[in-house]
């Protein structure tokens, strides 16, 4: 049987040496393009989504150059106008100090 302190070791040195095989793993993924920054993601996101964000806020006049009343157009504004908000504060919730 072994002593209790040689178990302590060999039971750290098998953290140890499992921690570097984690970093390595992450390491390799990270370099080939499988992990990406935190930061290059939100600004991608944010890109996309101000893109996207005016596309919709288009809508409104877009809907007025077909013929479309402008009390319907003001209407649709609105409820665009109302759902980028609403998606704005769920992505800041699920983006806060993350």
């Amino acid at each position: 049987m072994k002593p209790d302190e040689v178990v302590d070791y060999e039971k750290a040195k098998a953290r140890n040496e499992e921690a570097k095989a984690g970093l390595n793993e992450l390491e390799l993924k990270i370099k080939s393009g499988e992990y990406v920054a935190r930061a290059q993601v939100r600004q991608a996101s944010a890109t996309m989504l101000a893109t996207i964000s005016q596309t919709l806020r288009s809508i409104s006049d877009d809907l007025e150059r077909r013929g479309v009343p402008p009390e319907v157009c003001v209407q649709v504004e609105a409820a665009v106008n109302e759902t980028l908000a609403d998606a704005a504060r769920d992505l800041a919730m699920l983006t806060d100090d993350q």
